[in-house]
């Protein structure tokens, strides 16, 4: 898979670098091969990295795998700002390459702890089935997927508005909104931060809440109308989105068996990167074909987010308004003693 990712990226620096303005056909197909190499490689990637370590240091490995993942998905445009300001695409897609190669010949003498794998001889939408099933048997593991899925079509898709919102709406010169998409990039390191002297169980609760403040931060997002505002809420855009996603994913890991984590994860990928691409085509439409404004579509987005956050918190799988406030589940009133 990184292989595949490393040919692919070299592919499109190469021809970002000899020609202009590419065929539109050419980056639909790189593209693709590059989600494609993500989707099969990740699941794997995200299980193995469990299957490699003693099972004392697993949560230790769950946390700092789900840190990375997440840090680099928002932390790469920070990095490529000034390159994608300067139109240097083909600088970034190359370094891009190279970090695939990088991680092959990391990754290659990787050893991984024996485990009997589960034989399933079903198809792919029975394997996706199986995968379901054992997420239903391992509550709250379909709550997790669902906050997931929401947050990645109405919260990560927005992403393909910033260039046409930085510039509408908060004044911005072309090229950049990279540094509002870097301003993401930040926020989540501080998250990292964060999230990595915490020794809090990870509960849905706690998802729940992260996903609350998403909402807001994405809305006062909205509601800015300065580039220098915009980067700032994108801070805690970044910062709430790297909370609620690792925390999801460091849940969904815990609640696995060994033999069926990769089908879980694959799930998890799916409900993650599978299906942002819904949200951008759903707020083009809805900002096109609607009529309604970038900020509208924005705001509109940002409180579905916190609708879902608050119904997550208040269903049986968040346990209600104590959580809220104190992160812990209600306490049972002790038994009352039996007479002498």
């Amino acid at each position: 898979s990184y292989a595949a990712m490393g040919v692919g990226a070299t592919a499109l620096a190469l021809i970002t670098w000899f020609q202009a303005a590419p065929p539109l056909w050419a980056l639909y197909l790189l593209a693709i091969t590059l989600g494609v190499g993500f989707s099969l490689g990740n699941p794997a990637f995200s299980a193995g990295v469990v299957d490699s370590v003693s099972r004392s240091d697993i949560q230790s490995a769950i946390s700092l795998q789900a840190t990375a993942a997440n840090v680099t998905r928002v932390a790469g445009p920070m990095l490529a700002a000034a390159l994608i300001a300067a139109s240097r695409y083909e600088i970034a897609f190359a370094v891009f390459a190279v970090t695939c190669f990088v991680a092959v010949v990391v990754v290659r003498p990787a050893q991984l702890r024996p485990y009997v794998p589960d034989v399933h001889r079903a198809s792919v939408i029975g394997r996706l089935r199986d995968g379901l099933l054992h997420a239903s048997q391992r509550p709250p593991a379909l709550a997790a997927l669902r906050t997931v899925a929401v947050t990645a079509i109405f919260g990560v898709a927005h992403v393909a508005l910033i260039p046409a919102f930085t510039s509408q709406e908060l004044g911005g010169e072309p090229g950049q909104f990279a540094w509002v998409v870097a301003g993401t990039g930040l926020g989540a390191i501080a998250g990292a931060l964060v999230l990595g002297y915490s020794r809090r169980q990870v509960t849905l609760a706690s998802g729940a809440r992260a996903q609350i403040m998403y909402g807001v931060s994405f809305a006062a997002f909205g509601l800015t109308s300065s580039l220098w505002a915009g980067i700032v809420t994108q801070m805690a855009v970044g910062f709430f989105y790297f909370v609620t996603m690792t925390r999801m994913q460091t849940l969904l890991q815990n609640l696995a068996a060994d033999a069926k984590r990769a089908r879980l994860m694959s799930l998890f990928t799916m409900c993650w990167g599978g299906v942002v691409w819904i949200g951008t085509l759903l707020m083009g439409y809805v900002g096109g074909t609607m009529n309604v404004s970038l900020r509208g579509t924005l705001l509109s987005a940002a409180t579905i987010c916190f609708l879902h956050g608050v119904f997550t918190l208040f269903s049986k799988g968040g346990a209600g308004f104590k959580k809220l406030f104190s992160g812990h589940a209600p306490r049972t009133p002790p038994a009352p003693q039996a007479r002498r």
